[in-house]
């Protein structure tokens, strides 16, 4: 494992107490527990908690003056009012924050300096390279006490997240302020911008106590509702588009204001909880221009939130979206939470269960870059590595760790079986055009698709797929996922049409405007409808949908002419289109899903409120259902509608083909089938039931297969590791179980084929006969194959 920069986060609850050989034993035995890390990182930064960011507002250059640290369990800046009628304890910290010790000690800005200042020079004497430290700024109520934010300066509370006034808007104006600050000695001007108050104030706080760069926490820079499914476009009942390029200038000329105020300091963004696509159609938010205007920032990394909720769907597809492009000669931010040192949370060990799904599933992302490359994250990020208790348990980087570094020792190295074509540029340009209900409503869908199982690892934004595409990569033996929105870009559309008539495989999605693939598919235009329809698939109901247009994407205006509709919404004798698939001359495929969001909202939810399956069937799981027409089948064995489905990512890497994932529900099985076979997982057992691998896997898992079966479609298979035994291997595993099957094996790590011994004889001895195999470059990669096989296999690499 090699990346180019680790960051630790720690609060400051770990120093208990304001002394210097104390404060060094801590450093010491951070730098300790995460020492493999260190050693795997060009460069090592270390991000203060201090406090909530007020430290840097209320800073006027005086290094005697105390200041407000975070001290507090829960919320310190209390925003709601609890009922009388129920007795305090039972509420969580949330609402009635407590101090996390007796008598905290008491800092001040000189202590602050004192720390950096011992940190870094304990570090460079322990590993002889500079350390770098992070200042943080949170627009929220939670981590300390602030008079800035919620006495002297609330008309900077635009955001009603966690009660009534409780976020700091970036691109609220400052009412007027006589009090002394660091970078206004004479006082705040009635009307000057956050962005310039906030930036002069870095650049002299983050000088003078030995900062290096400044973390912008929680969405801060990324629009008034950044936790909110609404904002300043969408209140729950309709897009006020009108708004979008106000917005859009509001933000942007945060950015501009921070920057010219502090123009060197490098700038990390925490972004929001959701995708570019939310981000754009309910704040307006110039992702676009921030990141190609705005030097030293980088893209936000994966969200945490999915250790909270469990909407894998959400932090994964939210994230490749955000770094679909990034800002010039950046990389990307990989982000794991193991410890919330402020709300008596340690996801590690009460919410993940020790189970490392959250490190797997987003380290299986593959970006792809102007080249058609894939792109791993070049700086790993640890939210944090102390508790709420200020306690630093060496359990959980022992854990933690090595899933890190195996994550990075199987990353993808091509580009997924499934490559999501992200139209970034062209979600900017429709939202500033009065489309933002269409961009709204593609990320959520992805997002729910990949919550059931559709397994997507791979993102390359439209603009790189062309840049990628003139430098000759091609993407055969993918299939292209992209909304119906891509073709407008005639580009786009040109290469989509090419890929499609050499023999390339697409599934499109969302509303269809373009006439001739609608002709391609055999779809009419007709009367918009939308409501509540029975969902009908290849001829059978499956129950009641609900297709509100207003998260849609609109209506439902397409007629599926063909002789045997795949999917449709039917009501009161009238159909519309769900999905339609038409077939190439060369072998090319094409596939479209309409699109419906199951789910509601409230106008101060977090996150989207998906219709009750028992009641309504979701036809967000025809991603997964139809992949069927590529030769991808992935079935969950289900014994309620309401159980979850598996969240699942498949990718290369190393020539074999890997599936992480977690089951929410350890009930539901999952059977299996690509188009090489069906997978055998190393060091598993499977039952084939009518040619589909059928498997109880762990709750989180992270598998490999580099055995596939076909043709037998009923028993039991098992795949063992084994020892080489010999120098010239390096892996040796051991097929049972085979009954006339059709064997395909991918290459090993150097691309060469193996070597297959029958009946579990060690060739080299003679006692067993060598198969012959032969190469199949139907497939990605290098694979190969033998026929009518009834016996062990050893096979060898």
């Amino acid at each position: 494992m090699q990346v180019k920069k680790l960051n630790l986060e720690i609060s400051f609850k770990p120093f208990k107490v304001n002394d210097d050989e104390y404060i060094g034993g801590v450093y010491k035995k951070l730098f300790r527990q995460w020492t493999r890390l260190i050693e795997d990182a060009e460069q090592v930064s270390l991000m203060f908690w201090t406090s909530d960011g007020s430290e840097i507002l209320d800073y006027n250059g005086n290094p005697d003056d105390k200041f407000e640290w975070c001290y507090f369990q829960g919320v310190a800046n209390q925003r709601r009012e609890l009922p009388e009628t129920i007795p305090l304890h039972f509420y969580p910290v949330h609402h009635r924050p407590q101090k996390y010790m007796d008598n905290p000690p008491e800092y001040r800005y000189c202590d602050l300096k004192r720390i950096i200042a011992l940190g870094k020079r304990i570090f460079k004497e322990i590993y002889g390279k500079e350390l770098l430290c992070g200042a943080t700024f949170d627009p929220g109520p939670e981590f300390a006490l602030s008079d800035f934010k919620y006495k002297r300066h609330p008309e900077i509370l635009f955001g009603e997240t966690m009660g009534k006034a409780s976020f700091v808007c970036c691109y609220a104006e400052l009412h007027a302020d006589k009090r002394a600050y660091a970078g206004f000695p004479e006082g705040i001007e009635e009307g000057t911008s956050f962005g310039k108050f906030l930036g002069r104030q870095t650049n002299i706080f983050a000088k003078d106590m030995g900062f290096d760069f400044i973390w912008m926490s929680n969405g801060f820079g990324f629009g008034m509702e950044t936790w909110g499914m609404c904002g300043v476009v969408l209140d729950s009942k309709d897009f006020h588009t009108e708004k979008c390029g106000l917005v859009k200038e509001k933000i942007f000329q945060f950015w501009n204001d921070f920057r010219r105020e502090c123009p060197d300091f490098p700038i990390e963004t925490r972004g929001t909880n959701f995708g570019t696509g939310k981000d754009l159609s309910c704040d307006g938010v110039p992702l676009r221009d921030i990141y190609r205007n705005i030097k030293g920032i980088q893209a936000p990394p994966n969200s945490p939130w999915a250790a909270i909720n469990g909407d894998f769907g959400l932090e994964l597809s939210g994230w490749m979206s955000h770094i679909a492009e990034l800002p010039p000669g950046t990389g990307h931010l990989f982000r794991f939470y193991p410890h919330d040192p402020w709300f008596l949370n340690s996801p590690w060990i009460e919410r993940y269960f020790r189970m490392p799904h959250d490190i797997y599933l987003p380290l299986a992302v593959a970006r792809l870059d102007e080249k058609g490359n894939v792109t791993m994250p070049e700086s790993v990020s640890i939210l944090t590595v102390d508790d709420s208790w200020g306690d630093m348990p060496d359990s959980v980087p022992d854990e933690i760790v090595p899933a890190i570094r195996t994550a990075f020792e199987h990353a993808p190295d091509l580009p997924g079986p499934f490559v999501w074509l992200y139209p970034f540029d062209e979600y900017h340009d429709l939202t500033y055009a009065g489309g933002a209900e269409e961009v709204f409503a593609g990320d959520w869908l992805i997002r729910t698709a990949m919550n059931k199982g559709f397994p997507l690892n791979t993102v390359i934004s439209t603009g790189n797929y062309i840049s990628a595409s003139k430098a000759g990569r091609e993407f055969s033996k993918q299939i292209l996922v992209t909304p119906t929105l891509s073709v407008e870009n005639s580009a786009v559309f040109e290469l989509l049409v090419k890929h499609f008539e050499k023999g390339g495989k697409i599934l499109f999605y969302g509303p269809l405007k373009n006439q001739k693939i609608m002709e391609m598919f055999k779809l009419r235009k007709a009367e918009g409808m939308d409501g509540d329809f029975d969902f009908v698939v290849n001829g059978e109901p499956r129950g009641k949908c609900r297709h509100k247009s207003l998260l849609c994407g609109g209506r439902l205006d397409l007629v599926d002419t063909s002789a045997k509709p795949i999917a449709e919404y039917h009501r009161n004798g009238e159909s519309r289109a769900a999905a339609a698939f038409c077939e190439g001359k060369a072998g090319g495929a094409m596939l479209w899903i309409r699109g419906t969001n199951s789910f509601d909202f409230n106008i101060r939810d977090h996150q989207p409120q998906s219709l009750p399956e028992a009641e309504f069937v979701h036809p967000e799981n025809l991603f997964r259902e139809l992949l069927e027409k590529f030769d991808y089948t992935i079935r969950f064995k289900k014994t309620a509608a309401v159980q979850a489905e598996p969240v699942l990512s498949l990718r290369y890497s190393h020539n074999a083909i890997w599936m992480a994932g977690f089951r929410h529900d350890m009930n539901v099985d999952i059977a299996l089938r690509f188009p090489e076979g069906a997978p055998l997982f190393s060091m598993s057992e499977t039952y084939l039931k009518d040619g589909l691998a059928v498997y109880k896997l762990n709750k989180a898992f992270n598998m490999e297969a580099l055995a596939f079966i076909d043709g037998q479609t009923e028993g039991h298979v098992s795949v063992r590791e084994k020892s080489p035994s010999r120098p010239e291997f390096t892996r040796h595993i051991e097929i049972r179980g085979l009954d006339n099957a059709k064997i395909r094996l991918r290459a090993g790590k150097d691309g060469k084929a193996p070597c297959v011994a029958l009946n579990g004889g060690e060739f080299w001895e003679g006692k067993g006969e060598v198969l012959a195999l032969q190469r199949n470059d139907a497939f990605e990669g290098a694979v190969y194959e033998a026929d009518n096989l009834s016996c062990v296999l050893s096979v060898f690499w």
